[in-house]
């Protein structure tokens, strides 16, 4: 039976309802945490903060989060486990790694059995059939990332191993991807050349870019594209991003779209005060409170509407092949 694994078990694909497909609950790194906090007081603290944040979302009509926190992010799959056990929204986990050019050292210097590249992708199934670090929670899809660097060996081998658990486990990938560079056309190639089917990609972060010949051509070639950082001013305004939206739903491609913010329910990475300053609106809230009543008010249909924000999402994370976690909710 086709299904979705959720932090808090498998779902029916139904029971996704809107979704934003690019976000965060926490951002850490660990170290610089444990070490130099400023911001993370504590956990009880961070994951109530978490809770009504989310619950609010659930306000706004969101029911499901895709929370693409990897290894390079500080992922802590114990800390969302508690967020999900207390809000009403659905949490969907991930797998992979962020990795702009280097991996971890402890990686580099000690590479997983059976080599870099399988062993990376036997950790990643292991997240998608097994659990994550000990636990029953089953991530749900696949991030890997290519930025200005380019594929250097290490975000190669990444994104080799995330095509080889792609292919065993049937999940979608979601990218990072430079809009600048374009990075994504080549990932989407990479991919695609080791077996992955385009309609399995979520090309991530392109809405950071005004070009529609980009754009096109990821979804031309078969791939989502992820317009995913609403509320971020830089390098693309919100009124530009909700513009190109507005363009390429009229040019025939809302069902090769998904909408999110990669904003966090608390990222260590940010300093609060200056992003506060630099990007106001940034947060998981503007795609339902902002950017969909205004697609709405500038005559984009309402089928459309839905299908960047429910259709494709549950057709994206169905993945029938994946083995199930526990009962169904």
């Amino acid at each position: 039976m086709n299904h979705v694994n959720t932090v808090r078990g498998a779902v029916e694909p139904a029971a996704l309802g809107t979704t934003l497909m690019h976000e965060h609950v926490f951002v850490r790194s660990l170290e610089a945490t444990l070490n130099y906090s400023t911001t993370w007081e504590s956990d009880d603290t961070r994951v109530d903060e978490a809770v009504r944040m989310l619950d609010r979302l659930a306000d706004a009509g969101i029911d499901t989060v895709v929370d693409l926190t990897v290894l390079g992010l500080g992922r802590d799959i114990r800390l969302v486990e508690r967020v999900a056990a207390a809000t009403r929204m659905s949490i969907i986990a991930a797998t992979g790694a962020y990795v702009l050019d280097r991996l971890p050292y402890q990686l580099a210097f000690n590479p997983p059995k059976g080599g870099l590249i399988d062993g990376l992708a036997a950790f990643f199934i292991a997240d998608l059939t097994q659990g994550i670090a000990g636990t029953m929670v089953k991530a749900g899809i696949i991030k890997c990332a290519t930025d200005v660097a380019g594929f250097t060996p290490d975000v190669t081998a990444v994104i080799e191993a995330a095509a080889i658990a792609q292919v065993a486990t049937g999940v979608p990938i979601s990218t990072h991807a430079d809009a600048g560079t374009q990075r994504g056309l080549e990932q989407q190639q990479r991919l695609m050349d080791r077996g992955v089917d385009p309609a399995r990609i979520i090309v991530g972060h392109c809405g950071d870019t005004l070009d529609l010949g980009y754009l096109r051509a990821v979804m031309d070639a078969g791939s989502t594209v992820g317009l995913d950082r609403f509320g971020m001013e830089q390098p693309v305004s919100t009124a530009q991003r909700i513009a190109v939206v507005e363009e390429l739903c009229a040019l025939g491609y809302a069902d090769r779209i998904v909408l999110s913010h990669d904003a966090a329910c608390h990222s260590e990475w940010m300093d609060p005060i200056r992003t506060a300053e630099e990007n106001p609106d940034w947060s998981m809230f503007l795609v339902p409170e902002v950017v969909i009543p205004t697609l709405r008010e500038r005559g984009v249909p309402e089928d459309l509407l839905d299908m960047m924000t429910v259709s494709n999402p549950r057709r994206l994370l169905t993945s029938p092949t994946a083995t199930q976690q526990g009962d169904s909710l």
